[in-house]
């Protein structure tokens, strides 16, 4: 699971880094996925190389925004996620 707190395009360093890593796994071996806080029209409309989940975040430190990660890391974990590589700074603050 890679955690972003939007993805523009896939031109900058890091979301760069995101489209090679995620095209490039190796299907029999991982199936990667996307969550994103908020969309961006690169997302909504080129496609993704792997599946993108939208957890929408408005307010970062609200009892909302945390008790929907929570909610979601509970699920990722019941769906057999032992891993998630988290990306910029909001989605470090909040997720793990």
């Amino acid at each position: 699971m890679y955690l972003i707190d939007t993805y523009v395009d896939p031109y900058a360093g890091t979301e760069k880094q995101l489209h090679y890593l995620s095209s490039g796994l190796d299907r029999r071996e991982f199936l990667p996925h996307l969550t994103l806080f908020r969309p961006s029209s690169y997302i909504q409309g080129s496609g993704f190389p792997c599946d993108v989940t939208l957890l929408p975040v408005e307010k970062l430190l609200s009892l909302r925004s945390i008790f929907k990660v929570m909610q979601y890391g509970l699920q990722l974990r019941r769906s057999g996620y032992r891993l998630a590589h988290i990306f910029f700074v909001d989605a470090s603050i909040l997720v793990p």
